[in-house]
């Protein structure tokens, strides 16, 4: 008997969480969208490749991130042997590993695609180490100041969310204080529903933004971070303070 794999979307998710989901690739969400098109129904890699442009390899690092964050479910699918008989070549032949592909690749055990190796990989610079760090922080503190359903954390492999972060590491900021940044903008606006969407790896660190913010978290800081930062100071900088200021520089 041959085993192979097919991949099937799970009943319990739906395609709005997926396309909210900051983990997963525009392909891979595509994908997904196919494969929820027939929930009862598995496919294949062979019958993935046959309706898409991508090559095996794409398609696999797209199921990759879909099975690691839990939108489908890989399941075992064995084929009848063609013949009864073993046939001599077969006695003698290597066992395959259950794991290998039908295209003879190996498949590794889902693991998340940040950690897939990739012999191509250059050094990384530090400030790339810095940003992932201050992504890292960043998630932290978006989870605990604010009530979620179910929390997505921000990655710092996609280049969006580390932009402004790095410009400020370029120009001479220290890591400690973007992360002070953000420390005080979470302790001004931590659980005010509004100012939710502004708490991101843009707004506090953008050029309009940036320089009053660290002004201000160094005194809060100098201070022993006080409870009361905003109203201690008298500069709470709440959603209609970001909205008003938007709104000014466009």
């Amino acid at each position: 008997m041959r085993v192979r794999f097919e991949w099937f979307a799970r009943e319990s998710i739906t395609l709005d969480a997926a396309l909210a989901d900051e983990r997963l690739s525009f392909r891979a969400k595509g994908l997904l969208a196919y494969l929820m098109s027939d929930r009862d129904r598995g496919f294949d890699l062979r019958q993935l490749q046959a309706v898409a442009s991508e090559g095996v390899a794409a398609l696999r690092t797209a199921l990759a991130e879909l099975e690691v964050a839990g939108f489908v479910e890989r399941r075992d699918a064995i084929d009848e042997p063609a013949s009864i008989e073993p046939s001599v070549e077969a006695s003698n032949a290597v066992p395959v590993p259950v794991m290998d592909s039908l295209f003879g690749e190996s498949f590794a055990p889902p693991i998340p695609i940040d950690e897939l190796p990739d012999a191509q990989a250059e050094p990384r610079a530090p400030e790339d180490e810095a940003a992932e760090r201050i992504i890292r922080r960043l998630n932290d503190l978006r989870e605990s100041s604010w009530e979620w359903a179910h929390y997505t954390p921000l990655l710092a492999r996609y280049p969006k969310n580390t932009e402004k972060i790095k410009q400020r590491l370029r120009e001479g900021h220290d890591e400690r204080e973007l992360i002070l940044v953000l420390e005080y903008r979470a302790a001004v606006d931590g659980g005010d529903e509004r100012s939710r969407r502004y708490f991101n790896s843009d707004t506090p660190f953008n050029t309009r933004n940036f320089e009053e913010n660290l002004a201000l978290a160094l005194d809060w800081d100098a201070r022993g971070r006080t409870s009361d930062p905003g109203r201690r100071l008298g500069t709470e900088r709440g959603p209609d303070y970001y909205l008003k200021r938007r709104g000014r520089d466009e």
